[in-house]
């Protein structure tokens, strides 16, 4: 005979359900990073390919809540793309050299309007 309390079996339940989730979070975060590897991509893009996604162990694919923690993990800031774009998500690495040609542009646009009177 076994011995074994309510109280044990539900601790094992609880235990086995986060280590699940700790699983499953930790593979959302593997997969965002290499989907969004090759740059910025619109939320829905990113909800619709996470669902998408189907293993063993996960059959229906990543959550939209399992994605935003995965998200917020690995610092992702979504950003607008422009005045009436869609809201795009990229890594940070990304995002960095996406504002350095943001503003390297902004400069190269102030240069080409300065406009030199070269008249005698």
């Amino acid at each position: 005979m076994v011995d074994i309390s309510a109280d044990d079996v539900l601790q094992a339940a609880i235990d086995a359900r986060s280590d699940m989730k700790e699983r499953k979070a930790t593979e959302a975060e593997m997969w965002l990073q290499d989907f969004l590897a090759g740059g910025g991509k619109p939320t829905q893009d990113i909800y619709d390919a996470a669902k998408a996604v189907k293993s063993k162990k996960f059959p229906d694919g990543f959550s939209e809540g399992t994605v935003d923690r995965a998200k917020t993990s690995l610092g992702i800031k979504p950003r607008k793309d422009g005045f009436s774009g869609q809201w795009v998500w990229m890594l940070p690495a990304h995002e960095e050299h996406h504002d350095d040609v943001d503003a390297l542009g902004e400069s190269l646009e102030e240069h080409q309007s300065v406009s030199i009177d070269q008249t005698p």
